[in-house]
Parts: structure tokens; sequence; C-alpha cells
């Protein structure tokens, strides 16, 4: 331990004699007390380290966990606007399709320029609508008619009922004046009894 003591070790001695000076102080002690220095300079140093190490890991771990967590967050923020544009897209190119499909049935069909197919399309639809008007307007003035005949018919009819009436009134009338002079005098009030009664309903119906 002579040639390779530090200087350090050299001031620890020097210490230690200076302190057990006067005392009786043995190698053996000299030697267990310096063992017992360099070991709690030794747990020291150890735990200055660990914390050291264990400050970088912690310090490295959250960074690695900061940035995957952050990479996931990203990544389906990513994919949820990417499914709403698809969506969107998606949409319009349906509405697209059909308009599309209309136009290349009607190209086929009249073998015509994409230009004159629109064409036909826009006038066909203007003609639609204008077909739906007519069709109401036929079924109003259809449904007046049917009125305003039934209106006549039935004037018609109650016109011929009166006539009836009438007629049926005259040849009684006649056949009472033929009848008269071979009727009996009974005969004759009976006679009477039922032309009042026939007055009487006809006011009444009236």
């Amino acid at each position: 331990m002579g040639d390779d003591m530090t200087e350090d070790e050299t001031g620890t001695v020097r210490t230690l004699v200076e302190q057990n000076v006067g005392e009786d102080v043995t190698l053996e002690g000299l030697v267990d007390e310096l063992t017992e220095m360099e070991a709690e300079n030794g747990q020291t140093i150890g735990r200055d380290l660990g914390r050291l190490v264990g400050c970088g890991l912690g310090m490295v771990v959250g960074r690695k966990v900061g940035a995957s967590l952050g990479n996931r967050l990203e990544s389906r923020f990513e994919a949820e606007r990417e499914a709403d544009e698809d969506e969107e897209t998606g949409d319009e190119e349906g509405e697209k399709t059909r308009e599309q499909l209309v136009r290349e049935r009607v190209q086929d069909a009249f073998e015509v320029s994409k230009e004159e197919a629109k064409e036909i399309i826009a006038t066909a639809s203007s003609i639609g609508g204008g077909e739906h008007e007519d069709e109401d307007e036929a079924e109003q003035s259809a449904d007046g008619g049917e009125d305003e005949n039934e209106q006549s018919s039935e004037d018609e009819e109650s016109e011929s009922e009166q006539s009836e009436s009438e007629d049926e009134g005259e040849t009684d009338s006649e056949d009472s004046k033929v009848e008269l002079d071979q009727l009996s005098n009974e005969d004759l009030e009976a006679l009477a009894n039922d032309l009042m009664d026939e007055l009487d309903q006809r006011k009444a119906a009236q």
C-alpha cells in the first residue's frame, strides 16, 4: 500500500495519525479505518451514479413513450380525417355516376354527342313538369265538367218528372170528363176527395 497510495489516501492517513496521537495505535486499526472510509465513499458514489443513471433512463424512456403516443394519436386523427374525406368524395362520385349513366343511356339511344344528350335530358325534365301541370288542369276541368253534367242531368230529371205528373193529371182529368156522365153521385164524391188529396200532396211536396 506504500508505493501505490494516492495523495487523498496520504492525507487520510495523516488525519488518522493526528487524531490518534497519544493513543495506542496499531497498523491493523489504521487499515480497518481506511477500509471503512473507502466503503462509505464508494456507497455515496454508487448512490449518486445510480441516481444519474436512473434519471437518464427515465428521460430516455419518457421521450420514447411520449413520441410513440404522439404518433399513435396523430395517425388516428389522420385516419378519421381521411375517412370523412372518402365519404364526402364517395357521395359526390355517386351523384356524378347517376348523371353520367343517364347521359350515356340517352347518348346510346339517340346516338348523339354529350352536349346534345344533356340538352335532351333538360328538355325532357321540363316537358315532364309541364305534362304534370297539364294533367292537373285536365283533371280539374274534367271534375268541373262532371259536376255540370250531373247538375244538368238532375235538372232534366226533375223537369221530366214534373211533365209526367202534369201529363198524368191531364189524362186523369180527361178520363174524368169522359166518364163523369156515367158516374154516380157517390163515385163523384170519392173522385173529388181523391183529387183534393192529390192536390194537398203536391202542395206539401213543393
